[in-house]
Order: C-alpha cells, then sequence, then structure tokens
C-alpha cells in the first residue's frame, strides 16, 4: 500500500483530545471514530464514505453510520473537533 504524503486533516494530539473527550460511552466513541477516519480518508460522496465503512469492517448501526457520515461529509474537522459526540449523537436522536 503506498503512504500519502499529504498533511493530515487532524494531528496526533487533536485525535487523542477527541478521542478522550467522547469516550463517555461506546456508541458515541465508535461515531467519532468512524467520522475521524472518513475525513482522513478524504472522502467526497455519500457512496465513497458507504464504501469505506463497508471497507473497514466497522460494526456500526444504521443510525452511527447515517450520523458519521452526515458529519464527515458536512462538517470541518477544524469547526468539528471540539464538539462532544455523546451531544451531538444525543441531540439527532431527539430530532428523529
Amino acid at each position: 500500500m503506498k503512504k500519502s504524503n499529504s498533511k493530515k486533516l487532524v494531528s496526533k494530539k487533536r485525535w487523542q483530545e477527541f478521542v478522550r473527550k467522547n469516550s463517555c460511552n461506546s456508541y458515541g466513541l465508535s461515531v467519532c471514530l468512524a467520522v475521524l477516519m472518513l475525513w482522513e480518508a478524504g472522502v467526497k460522496t455519500r457512496n465513497e464514505a458507504l464504501e469505506k465503512l463497508l471497507e473497514w469492517h466497522l460494526r456500526l448501526s444504521g443510525f452511527q453510520a447515517e450520523t458519521a457520515i452526515d458529519i464527515a461529509l458536512n462538517k470541518r474537522p477544524q469547526n468539528w473537533l471540539d464538539k462532544s459526540m455523546c451531544k451531538v449523537m444525543r441531540a439527532r436522536k431527539e430530532r428523529w
């Protein structure tokens, strides 16, 4: 597999902070990791995101996958990494 020389969207330190903040439960943590992986993969469309999630064999519920794809495609990492996924997941469930 060829290594990419492109600059990472999310630094290791920011990853660690985001994961620490979102490790309150495994449900939200799974979504947070999927979002970060999708950002790093540079997906641009919903189909690309679905293909990547299937390729990685992540065990996500449909709701988790939809949330991860929505955030990865519509939010910028620089503006999103300080958010708590627990609160985001709760807010999304209430809207549904």
